[in-house]
């Protein structure tokens, strides 16, 4: 890993839940968001897939238990984390487009 957050989230999954209907939820959630990238289920990412960008891609993969899903999410941290967020922020207090100076 060069640079970046790659998460791991364990998550116990509910009766009337699929990794497929968390992965629909999760797409919904964030059909809006330019950099929010829902990637197909069980897609193996890092942070090299973020390296350079202001993106958060998110994989929901199954595990050997049909109880239980994880979830992986990774940013790179330099353009994600405060630089790109204060870029972000400027661009929507100014009515610039969200993604201005980003993609």
């Amino acid at each position: 890993m060069f640079r970046g957050i790659l998460s791991t989230i364990y998550l116990d999954l509910k009766s009337g839940f699929s990794i497929k209907k968390i992965e629909m939820i999760l797409k919904n959630y964030h059909k809006k968001n330019k950099f929010v990238k829902i990637l197909k289920n069980n897609s193996l990412i890092s942070t090299n897939d973020v390296i350079n960008s202001n993106n958060c891609f998110i994989s929901v993969c199954k595990t050997r238990r049909k109880d239980k899903i994880i979830i992986l999410s990774a940013i790179d941290n330099l353009i994600k984390g405060g630089a790109g967020q204060a870029i972000q922020n400027m661009n929507i207090k100014f009515g610039f487009k969200e993604f201005e100076g980003l993609i």
